[in-house]
């Protein structure tokens, strides 16, 4: 009898404490993400979800517990000079009048590596086209950043973190301070490299945009407070202890939609008690 062989795990956390120097920020986590996977982190803020992905690349620092990255423990708990793991950061910590151009910013996806010269070679060159070209936005590659809208930079951010060939790619808050349009098209793109096979962990506020297109959420909120599909641990009391107040969950279509009440009331009192549609675009 034959059995199908089962995907590896890329990343494995058992009773971790997550924090920088002895100073935790998260405690008793433990999670398993398989290689191929697709996984939502959701919190409030400071719940530590950049944190936990910063333990990924080397920013953070593992106080108690194990950590295995692709089945194998990251020398002193650092991943910083691991090729396997890429990282976006958020888009509103890049200062867009940085004076480079998007082939350029592509490029110093590879610098990182020890050069013995102080250029770039013609294998990086086409590298870094190449990766332009599979993201869509080759024809920007001598664009300077400050000329770019929010979609291509987000493009160019994610062609920079896939210069080394990556297993697993990391995004801090993709959906933050972006359009509903930019978000579509993270979404179309995030959806290709997984379809590529490449494990993505992102970060998000957007209840409604993990519980609409992400086949796992996992909650934070200083642990692991819930972990499952979205249909599974979207509810009010998972909810409720991940951000400290109550939320309403409809469902809609058979999927899960979550509205803030505080927010209804916000824009009943800014349009004087009028009532308004409730904001579901974002938690």
């Amino acid at each position: 009898m034959t059995t199908s062989a089962q995907p590896m795990v890329a990343i494995e956390l058992t009773h971790a404490t997550i924090g920088y120097g002895h100073m935790p920020v998260l405690s008793n986590v433990t999670l398993n993400v398989r290689a191929g996977e697709f996984v939502g982190i959701v919190g409030p803020s400071g719940a530590g979800k950049t944190t936990l992905l910063k333990l990924f690349t080397g920013g953070a620092d593992l106080i108690e517990g194990r950590f295995t990255l692709n089945g194998e423990t990251p020398r002193r708990h650092k991943t910083a000079r691991n090729t396997a793991v890429a990282y976006v950061p958020q888009l509103d910590r890049i200062d867009p009048s940085f004076p480079l151009t998007a082939k350029e910013v592509v490029l110093l996806g590879g610098a990182a590596n020890s050069r013995k010269v102080p250029w770039f070679s013609r294998t990086e060159q086409l590298r870094a086209t190449s990766l332009l070209e599979r993201l869509g936005i080759k024809e920007l590659a001598y664009r300077r950043v400050s000329e770019l809208s929010g979609g291509q930079r987000q493009r160019m951010f994610v062609a920079r973190a896939l210069f080394h060939d990556c297993s697993v790619l990391l995004l801090d808050e993709p959906t933050s301070g972006v359009d509903l349009a930019t978000r579509a098209e993270m979404l179309q793109l995030l959806g290709e490299l997984h379809h590529d096979g490449l494990t993505v962990l992102l970060t998000t506020h957007d209840l409604n945009f993990v519980a609409a297109h992400l086949p796992r959420i996992v909650c934070v909120n200083g642990t692991v407070t819930a972990d499952g599909k979205p249909g599974e641990i979207l509810s009010v009391d998972v909810l409720q202890r991940t951000f400290g107040h109550t939320l309403t969950v409809l469902n809609i279509n058979d999927r899960p939609v979550v509205i803030d009440p505080k927010r209804i009331e916000l824009h009943s009192a800014l349009a004087h008690q009028t009532p308004v549609a409730p904001d579901v675009t974002a938690l």
